[in-house]
């Protein structure tokens, strides 16, 4: 069996282990895997933080089947991952729920920074449905398939868009920043900016007006949703920045779709 409840890393200097240069993953969970936390460590690049030397699958891999409760990452200092330069996602959940995936930074895969799947290696984005209704059945649905949120536009400290998953539920969304976007169009998450609640209606809609870490023009933003018992979406889509977009018309709407504006 695999180890519970066990810690990898932590969040104290010095306390982050290396796990690069495998020929397969860099740390994989297989069955029966649960509770397990994994912070502060490099996936996929040296010691030194920048030199790569990738995994030639994904750098972290949760499934199958009845792993639950894996934390991976954080919102506190020190307790994300890196996730760079691995030849498949940054963390592969193939089955499996309850996954926490929150603060890391991810970026330079070759596969998503996320891939939620139940198709094995690099499987690609996994698309939204309408009420999350895909989520009911953890088996061969990697995190439920959770939603992740939809971008409208970023600039300044303010990123808008909407999020359509199960209804009367409240999600935390995390957001990210990049100077580039993924060849997919979903991500990159490099640089976490902070997080917001938002709570869905009866029909599973939640838009949102964000303020996060200043944006720079021309980088890109990312977000994901995680649903209160932890199942973290991929990474959406992302949304170039300009400050330029004012976020004055549809505050109120119900549909994410129907913010930005453009100064004159």
């Amino acid at each position: 069996n695999e180890p519970s409840n066990a810690t990898i890393g932590g969040s104290a200097p010095g306390q982050g282990n290396v796990f690069a240069g495998n020929a397969y993953y860099g740390l994989w969970f297989h069955t029966a895997a649960t509770g397990n936390v994994v912070r502060g460590n490099k996936f996929g690049v040296g010691a030194d933080g920048t030199t790569a030397l990738g995994n030639g699958l994904a750098g972290l891999r949760v499934g199958y089947a009845s792993t639950s409760g894996i934390t991976v990452g954080g919102t506190g200092a020190g307790e994300g991952n890196l996730f760079a330069h691995n030849g498949g996602a940054g963390v592969l959940v193939q089955d499996g729920w309850n996954h926490r995936i929150r603060g890391n930074s991810m970026f330079d895969n070759a596969g998503l920074g996320i891939d939620l799947t139940s198709q094995g290696n690099n499987a690609g984005v996994s698309p939204n449905d309408l009420g999350d209704a895909d989520g009911g059945d953890w088996d061969g649905h990697g995190n439920q398939y959770q939603n992740f949120p939809h971008l409208a536009a970023a600039g300044g400290t303010s990123v808008a868009g909407g999020l359509d998953s199960a209804a009367s539920t409240t999600y935390a969304l995390d957001f990210y920043s990049s100077p580039a976007c993924d060849g997919s169009g979903h991500g990159e998450a490099k640089v976490y900016l902070g997080s917001i609640q938002v709570t869905t209606n009866v029909s599973g809609s939640a838009p949102f007006v964000a303020a996060v870490a200043a944006l720079a023009d021309g980088d890109f933003v990312t977000a994901t949703a995680i649903d209160p018992n932890g199942n973290t979406s991929e990474i959406s889509a992302c949304i170039e920045t300009d400050s330029s977009l004012i976020f004055a018309d549809g505050f109120g709407s119900e549909t994410w779709s129907a913010w930005s504006a453009t100064v004159p």
